[in-house]
């Protein structure tokens, strides 16, 4: 296991998007992988994607956002700038950075990281692809968004004035994506309650030097979900179904959501709520989310009940994966530690949950999640 990709994790964390320009709603990569990871889900299955294609398209989006370990948010302009003086280069760098970034993920899933890195977006061919049509226009979509809200409080900056309608050509650009417009525009309440989770800030009693939101949590849930399920499904005798990983990243991707609606509940309030509600809680929890499954989409809600995506973990018949997704949770949490201790802030709170889920997941039953621990607590290459 390289240490940098927990470097690259806290990199993602606090990058900053629009950096160079007036904002008044800041992103950081991470959030934005997340929402534009749960769009894509949105949109592609309630356009009739299989899971195979979506799988792909998440993959595809996770692993991508890595290379920004090592190139940070260049605008738009300055690649445009790149590629006039010289047509093709952006292009090049982005091959040559994704050799770095394949570097960053232990060797076992190399394979499956090299078959699912994302070609330039510039590539014709990769936009004949499904998965290349859906990944581009999600992403516009919500950068057009992003830019939207800004361009709202600043309305004559020039650079948010142009970049809104370059925004809109390329998605026009795009081919054959009037279906995923559809698709898109029956989504407005749906996607707009995910997008909560980018507005709650996670150990909120506790003033922090790097803070998190519970999206850029989820962030790292699922790409630690990803990279970690792929290395028990490769082994040969794991047992575990070829649609584990798929599984997995939608598990890691709405194991927040019910926080979009109850809050963030600190564990110590969520369990003594548990113990007074009882066999009560979940019908407490449902009844929050009932503005949530009236406006999911039916393919959505299908899979929900399904792979029970919005129930605690871990728990009900999808015993594995929930496990499995549990221990990324309780893994992400011991790196907000880690990068709390870091930056030179020490909190009784968090250095007492360091050492609980630190001993926890050194002795955890999947050997990647034991990897990845003893990695990111002794930065042993």
């Amino acid at each position: 296991m390289n240490v940098q990709f927990i470097d690259a994790i806290s990199t993602l964390f606090s990058l900053q998007r629009w950096n160079f320009v007036p904002r008044v709603e800041t992103w950081v990569e991470a959030e934005n992988v997340a929402y534009v990871s749960h769009l894509i889900y949105a949109v592609g299955r309630n356009a009739g994607l299989n899971s195979k294609q979506i799988e792909k398209t998440l993959a595809r989006t996770i692993i991508k956002s890595f290379n920004k370990h090592h190139l940070s948010d260049i605008s738009h302009y300055t690649r445009k700038a790149i590629n006039d003086v010289k047509p093709g280069s952006w292009a090049e760098i982005e091959k040559d950075v994704s050799k770095e970034t394949l570097a960053l993920f232990p060797k076992e899933v190399h394979r499956y990281i090299s078959d699912n890195m994302i070609a330039p977006l510039s590539d014709p061919e990769d936009e004949n692809t499904i998965e290349g049509k859906l990944l581009r226009f999600v992403q516009m979509d919500v950068a057009k968004s992003e830019c939207d809200t800004n361009k709202m409080a600043y309305p004559e900056n020039p650079y948010y004035l142009d970049l809104v309608n370059v925004l809109d050509s390329d998605v026009q650009r795009l081919r054959e994506v009037d279906n995923l417009r559809t698709s898109k525009s029956h989504l407005k309440k749906y996607v707009e309650y995910i997008k909560n989770m980018k507005y709650l800030r996670r150990w909120n009693r506790i003033n922090r030097s790097v803070e998190t939101s519970v999206m850029s949590h989820t962030f790292v849930v699922a790409a630690l979900a990803l990279v970690t399920s792929c290395i028990e499904v490769n082994k040969p005798e794991s047992g575990l179904p070829k649609n584990f990983t798929y599984r997995a990243i939608l598990r890691a991707l709405f194991h927040d959501v019910p926080e979009a609606f109850t809050g963030d509940i600190i564990t110590p309030a969520k369990t003594r709520i548990k113990e007074q509600a009882g066999e009560e809680w979940g019908e407490i929890e449902m009844r929050r989310l009932k503005p949530l499954m009236d406006a999911t989409p039916k393919n959505v809600r299908a899979d929900m009940q399904e792979f029970e995506l919005l129930k605690d973990l871990p728990s009900g018949n999808d015993d594995l994966v929930g496990k499995l997704v549990k221990e990324c949770d309780r893994l992400s949490m011991l790196l907000e530690c880690l990068f709390e201790q870091s930056a030179g802030r020490t909190n009784t709170e968090m250095t007492q949950a360091y050492d609980r889920y630190a001993k926890t997941l050194l002795s955890s039953p999947w050997p990647s999640i034991r990897e990845i621990t003893l990695h990111g607590l002794f930065r042993k290459g």
